[in-house]
């Protein structure tokens, strides 16, 4: 199946509606490559790696979660960013990328993945740009057993900080989301799952009773697409963690090992499945191929 590239734009715009968000990127067809598309790729952050790979399997595209040009960012094209797209304007590569508006969307986005990975209702959403996701246990679910379950989901150890307790509401944000923890507690979460801590969160997380604070999963394979084989992993994120919130406050906090990765700004919510990109992003677009326009299953 072949699309012209501007079908295909159209098509993300209609189904993501980027022009909703008030971003740190330009979402949308970064770089421009060749036209028509047959061969789509997806992954989670436009790294050299996934571009060698995009190219030797003979992808047209990249759709990606991470691309460039982020607010605060050097503009010049220059050093590895420079290297990355003259390689892909060297190979003709196409590049979309959608940040929070993938994050935000209520099916194909890394929210709704990282639900369905955890096996979480989604009774509502609430937050800027309702990023943070909330859903009410059928039965109470101990703080042990919430952690065993991220776990066995996402493929690594959550880190935990604070004590354990009952949970019967949890809410959510994908990535860098650990100052919604605020927004979690006022929606009466007791339980809060993102990507990354820092400490600035951890002092709002022993002011609000029974809040958790987050988990970044650990990123799915760095490209999916049609022969890419086993593709290639993304470098280690952190490890996911856990924030238990009480009225005595927190009582451990766990290291949570090295990062990498493009370097974000302050209070940018939003990675995946579930890395959560256990990439809740690749499993997203997965899901959307299917409605590309000219599959058999038809624009949705």
């Amino acid at each position: 199946m072949m699309v012209s590239r501007a079908a295909l734009t159209e098509w993300f715009a209609r189904t993501l509606e980027p022009e909703r968000f008030a971003d740190y990127c330009p979402n949308g067809l970064q770089v421009a490559g060749r036209d028509p598309i047959g061969h789509l790729v997806s992954g989670v952050t436009a790294s050299a790696a996934l571009i060698e790979r995009a190219v030797a399997i003979g992808a047209d595209a990249l759709v990606v979660h991470h691309g460039y040009f982020w607010r605060g960012e050097d503009p010049c094209l220059v050093g590895i960013k420079g290297a990355r797209i003259a390689a892909l304007i060297r190979a003709d590569l196409n590049l979309f990328a959608y940040h929070l508006p993938l994050d935000a969307h209520p099916v194909l986005g890394n929210n709704a993945c990282l639900a369905n990975r955890l096996g979480l209702p989604v009774n509502g959403r609430g937050g800027d740009h309702e990023l943070v996701f909330w859903g009410d246990l059928d039965a109470p679910l101990e703080a042990a057993a919430l952690v065993a379950r991220v776990a066995s989901a996402l493929g690594r150890e959550p880190l935990v900080v604070g004590s354990c307790g009952r949970i019967t509401r949890i809410a959510w944000c994908t990535g860098a989301a650990q100052d919604a923890i605020e927004q979690a507690a006022a929606l009466g979460a007791q339980a809060y799952i993102s990507g990354e801590i820092s400490e600035r969160s951890t002092p709002s997380g022993a002011r609000a009773r029974h809040c958790l604070s987050g988990c970044r999963a650990p990123r799915d394979r760095a490209l999916r697409g049609a022969g890419a084989g086993r593709g290639c992993r993304r470098s280690a994120r952190p490890a996911p963690y856990l924030h238990r919130r009480s009225e005595s406050g927190v009582s451990r906090v766990l290291p949570a090992g090295p990062r990498s990765g493009p370097v974000r700004p302050a209070r940018r919510p939003g990675a995946g499945a579930a890395g959560i990109r256990p990439s809740s992003a690749n499993r997203g677009f997965r899901a959307a191929a299917r409605h590309l326009p000219g599959s058999p299953a038809g624009p949705p």
